[in-house]
């Protein structure tokens, strides 16, 4: 006979990965907004039914540049190579570029040179 379904055990939910940044956060960006935020994620997960609601790598949010969301800046701080400090010849040279028009300014330069290669 198969169990009943309060003898089962009961498997948790929860989410991974990133959920889209409420429109309002990358429109008036602050570490007010950014706590706003994650608590709406936080009480919209909890509200599906979530056991374990996650902050949808809201952490990963930087108010300084909203319109990526942030996510281009944490990795590029962890790569070889590539600098994220960038000066007045990199965008001059970083404008032109019709590739990239969908950013005002680039978030990262390359050295040229792989970390490997040194």
């Amino acid at each position: 006979m198969p169990p009943s379904a309060s003898n089962s055990p009961r498997i948790l939910t929860t989410t991974v990965g990133s959920y889209p940044a409420p429109d309002w956060l990358a429109a008036l960006p602050s570490e007010q907004s950014l706590l706003d935020a994650t608590r709406v994620v936080f009480n919209l997960q909890r509200e599906a039914g979530i056991d374990l609601p996650t902050d949808g790598e809201l952490y990963r949010f930087d108010v300084n540049h909203p319109d990526t969301n942030g996510m281009i800046d944490y990795f590029v701080r962890r790569l070889g190579g590539v600098r994220s400090q960038v000066g007045r010849q990199d965008a001059a040279a970083f404008g032109p570029n019709p590739r990239c028009a969908f950013a005002a300014s680039p978030r990262a330069w390359s050295s040229g040179r792989s970390p490997r290669a040194r």
